[in-house]
């Protein structure tokens, strides 16, 4: 699915992605899955933004159990696909945090296991692919997400669920950031962060 917004406001912009999350997760049939695609008209790096769906639990009966969520996700691409790409697992809603990401070509793969604290209070999950060069990128992802309930004394597995998404992606030319070898700076038409100014005064 795709979202166009008027124009990129860091506030806005998260503001419209829950809205739009919200009426699609109520209109949606429950056992699908869908890929959230922002587009802005604004010079950026390119990509998409999956919901990634995290089960809410009610912790009132799990007293003496330890509780687990792991975000595992896999960009597959043909070996000819060696664009850059950014590969990131995000929560939160009006500040948005990185938990892991992965930058680099080929296959990427990253995970986190969200521990009890942000399953109870980070309540939006996303995956996002950025392209960091100026070529299109293609591929499949796949995002599973795996529910574990155990009990510490005695030392016992309980339960484990598993659910995984399946995508192709498409995502059009993007920045190209520069990279440092030795102490220049190469191969790229973007600087991201400062560094990049600092280095040229």
């Amino acid at each position: 699915m795709e979202l166009r917004l008027p124009r990129l406001e860091s506030s806005r912009y998260w503001q419209q992605v829950r809205i739009a999350k919200a009426i699609i997760d109520q209109e949606k049939p429950a056992h699908t899955y869908y890929g959230l695609k922002i587009q802005v008209p604004s010079m950026q790096i390119t990509g998409n933004v999956y919901a990634v769906q995290i089960k809410p639990i009610n912790f009132l009966y799990l007293v003496g159990f330890q509780v687990t969520y792991k975000i595992a996700v896999k960009i597959s691409r043909k070996e000819e696909e060696n664009n850059n790409l950014r590969l990131s697992i995000k929560g939160g809603f009006a500040e948005v945090k990185v938990y892991n990401y992965q930058i680099g070509t080929g296959n990427l793969e990253v995970s986190y296991t969200l521990n009890e604290q942000e399953i109870k209070t980070v309540k939006d999950w996303y995956v996002a692919i950025d392209n960091l060069i100026d070529r299109d990128a293609t591929g499949s992802i796949s995002i599973t997400t795996t529910y574990s309930e155990s009990k510490s004394k005695p030392p016992s597995q309980l339960k484990s669920e598993t659910q995984s998404q399946e995508y192709t992606f498409f995502v059009p030319p993007g920045l190209k950031i520069f990279t440092k070898q030795e102490d220049k700076y190469v191969d790229g038409n973007t600087w991201l962060g400062t560094e990049g100014i600092e280095a040229k005064k």
